[in-house]
């Protein structure tokens, strides 16, 4: 807080030189440019008091005067308010999400995750348990029908959610989440750039003060407007200014935010997780993608394929068994019955078709970000409450400490700003009433007067 010490430095120097110049003019001597130096001192002197009480009053009540101070500490619930808002609304607004969810690979994720030696095995087994039992029925169609209800009755009594954040957690420990996670920050450090972003935050802190301002009524809104009044008149509360501060403060903190070793980056991240984690237990989200693997499951049709597949197999298992020995497939399974050995071949080769059938791939594709982007809508909520929630556990010595360690450096110059511009405005001031009003302009007046 190198500006702060500054400030503090530059105050105290001011103080000691009024009783200096003051003590030059009473004791030895009380010229033009003695009282210009002397004007000049107490007009910074005034300028750096004024803009340090304002500073102060923006966290604390300097030398405990109540009234109008400890803004931010007063108006916490309102200014979380106001963030979880602009971050739910305008940050992480769901055409934002679905412009970095269209740029997520699902299907590429899929692939691979599925091209995984451990998942076409686990694949493998599941097709032979499940296979035998219907090598017995002999009628192609009621087999055809048995599998599709099976499989159907299958994935509908499997926690989806679940399998989801089986996925989720193999993109974070490949890396696909930190580049996810990187991309949104870049996002956002865009947006904030941007003079509407600028905007939105002077509305909001000028909601806050207009609000407080309604809240208030007689004596108390009048003394509160003429404060107000003053200190925007003297630059000592600049809402514009103060937005411009609050813009740059968040764009560093993004900016900062782009190491993964920023406690802000650390937050978010394990933020993110929790909320990962409770897809196995957050019955709102778990019902959302249990009706969206209800729609998909009724949109498939599999018998006739599946009816074309069994015929093929009764009719070409029996003159097999030299390709069934020597067919090398990772879909292994121990099973000895051939059909299944052969099945596991069809899989292979379909899933071999998949991966180079880019149409397939693209309609899959846009069909599952579709869906997500309806449960995304139906949970956006979600946002904002996460925002709030995170915000909420800052205690008010906290959020004060967090602010004034991103933003305190600019707040202190503004107190050196005061000093500078009140010295100037005393010469200006000085040198017109002397040089200018008192031999111009005021014989003038008088002059009017005695006439």
């Amino acid at each position: 807080m190198k500006n702060k010490k500054l400030a503090n430095k530059i105050l105290v120097f001011l103080f000691l030189g009024f009783g200096i110049i003051t003590l030059f003019r009473i004791f030895i001597l009380d010229n033009f440019n003695v009282r210009m130096l002397s004007f000049t001192i107490e007009a910074a002197l005034v300028g750096g008091i004024a803009d340090w009480f304002a500073v102060t009053a923006l966290f604390n009540k300097p030398l405990g005067f109540p009234w109008h101070t400890a803004i931010i500490p007063k108006n916490r619930d309102k200014v979380i308010e106001s963030v979880s808002v602009m971050v739910e609304s305008e940050l992480l607004s769901p055409k934002f999400l679905e412009g970095k969810i269209n740029e997520i690979h699902i299907i590429d994720l899929l692939i691979a995750y599925i091209d995984k030696h451990d998942t076409k095995k686990s694949i493998a087994k599941l097709i032979a348990k499940y296979g035998q039992e219907a090598i017995g029925k002999i009628n192609s169609n009621e087999i055809a029908g048995y599998i599709e209800a099976f499989l159907k009755n299958k994935i509908k009594s499997t926690k989806i959610s679940l399998k989801l954040k089986m996925l989720v957690d193999w993109a974070i420990k490949n890396g696909e989440y930190d580049n996810f996670l990187e991309k949104i920050i870049d996002e956002l450090i865009v947006f904030i750039k941007k003079d509407s972003t600028r905007e939105e935050i002077y509305n909001i802190l000028n909601d806050v003060v207009q609000k407080r301002k309604s809240e208030t009524n007689g004596l108390k809104q009048m003394l509160l407007e003429l404060s107000l009044d003053i200190a925007q008149g003297t630059n000592s509360l600049n809402l514009k200014d103060a937005a411009i501060s609050i813009q740059e403060t968040l764009l560093q903190i993004l900016i900062n935010m782009k190491d993964k070793n920023d406690p802000m980056y650390i937050r978010l991240d394990e933020m993110l997780k929790e909320n990962i984690k409770k897809m196995e237990t957050d019955l709102v989200i778990i019902n959302s993608v249990e009706n969206w693997k209800e729609e998909i499951i009724s949109k498939i049709q599999l018998k006739e394929e599946l009816q074309k597949l069994i015929d093929g197999t009764i009719k070409i298992t029996a003159n097999l068994p030299a390709e069934l020995e020597s067919h090398n497939t990772e879909w292994s399974t121990s099973s000895n019955v051939k059909i299944i050995k052969w099945l596991l071949i069809q899989v292979n080769r379909y899933w071999l078709n998949f991966k180079q059938d880019e149409k397939i791939k693209k309609w899959l594709e846009a069909y599952i970000k579709e869906n997500i982007m309806k449960v995304l809508n139906a949970e956006h909520h979600l946002v904002g409450t996460m925002v709030k929630e995170t915000l909420n556990t800052f205690t008010n010595e906290a959020l004060n400490e967090f602010i004034e360690s991103k933003a305190g450096n600019d707040l202190h110059w503004i107190r050196i700003n005061g000093s500078i511009v009140g010295a100037v405005v005393g010469v200006i001031l000085y040198l017109f009433v002397n040089l200018f009003y008192g031999p111009v302009v005021a014989p003038i007046i008088r002059g009017w007067f005695s006439m």
